[in-house]
């Protein structure tokens, strides 16, 4: 997630998130790359179940947080795929907009009231991941689709990081299905983050580990800090447009 090569994807994508966001003061995460060899997909196929969906459909934000757009993650596809190869399923409501269905589904499953009848804060002691339960997941089907965009070689798939998603093969999956290999990328507007988050990112970003794909609130993977504090960052070498774009996506 830290070589010249895989910087220069992600600074590719600039042009995309600055339309999105329209400004061109930027920070990046550093997230991997993501590379499924042919034989990963035929195991990952016995994860599935019978609605097509892996054991860890989830949402990248903490159910605390019900805004749609907080974070936007992104995929930029590095491999062609078919119908059958591992990529990203997502659910998408069917008769009502995104921002509806999160207000519907927070409204029944974490939305609390007071005796007095006032809103009360949802408090629990989470991370921005949460994998759904099949209660959940049983209302999310009947009011979503689940499906599963055709990505070609530089095409970048965007989504809401509340949004129910996953990655995994399809249930015919074969010995011919091609290797899936991507970037992951997200982007937020720098003038929105304050210097206590500036600060994080950059101490973060010497350590020789790639981050969560949330911009706010980045973490490095593996997600126990303890285990890594020692690791120095070793000398990657930059090309001087790369290092110097690297450093302003820092933050």
């Amino acid at each position: 997630g830290q070589w010249n090569s895989v910087w220069k994807a992600r600074i590719a994508t600039r042009a995309t998130w600055e339309l999105l966001f329209r400004t061109e003061k930027l920070v990046s995460s550093w997230d991997g790359l993501s590379v499924v060899p042919t034989a990963k997909q035929l195991t990952c196929v016995r994860a599935l179940n019978e609605h097509g969906e892996p054991n860890w459909m989830h949402r990248d934000q903490r159910r605390a947080n019900d805004n749609l757009a907080d974070t936007i993650q992104g995929f930029v596809a590095l491999s062609d795929v078919d119908a059958r190869s591992y990529g990203t399923v997502l659910y998408v409501p069917k008769d009502m907009t995104a921002q509806t269905f999160l207000d519907t589904f927070h409204t029944r499953f974490y939305r609390r009231v007071t005796r007095s009848g006032r809103p009360a804060p949802f408090l629990a002691d989470e991370d921005d991941y949460h994998a759904f339960d099949e209660d959940e997941l049983e209302f999310i089907r009947k009011h979503c689709t689940l499906t599963r965009p055709m990505l070609r070689k530089g095409d970048m798939l965007l989504w809401c990081s509340p949004m129910p998603h996953a990655a995994a093969p399809a249930i015919d999956v074969s010995s011919e299905t091609p290797r899936r290999f991507g970037l992951f990328v997200s982007m937020f507007p720098k003038e929105l983050l304050d210097p206590d988050h500036l600060h994080t990112r950059r101490d973060l970003a010497r350590r020789p580990l790639t981050s969560s794909h949330n911009v706010l609130h980045p973490r490095l993977f593996p997600f126990t800090l303890n285990d890594v504090v020692a690791i120095r960052r070793p000398s990657f070498e930059y090309e001087a447009d790369v290092e110097v774009q690297r450093k302003r996506l820092i933050g």
